[in-house]
């Protein structure tokens, strides 16, 4: 089986919900959604990611955090 990255929902369903590429979920608890490593997907999910965690990104506290891990959790997957 591919290796998952474990991210937190917040940041996952929004960028989701603004209609861009995201990567297939795989499994799910209350707090994060489990996506494969491999996805096709997983750079556009970075992509947003890093912007939100940009300092001139977007003015959302609760979102960035959730960027961060998000950011943070495809990193350490992709140095792996």
């Amino acid at each position: 089986m591919n290796a998952l990255i474990r991210i937190p929902w917040k940041f996952y369903i929004d960028h989701y919900e603004r209609g861009l590429p995201t990567p297939e979920e795989v499994k799910t608890t209350t707090a994060h959604v489990y996506i494969r490593a491999d996805d096709p997907h997983l750079e556009s999910l970075r992509a947003d990611a890093e912007f939100y965690c940009h300092r001139f990104g977007p003015d959302a506290p609760w979102l960035k955090v959730s960027a961060r891990a998000t950011l943070d959790a495809i990193n350490k997957a992709q140095s792996a």
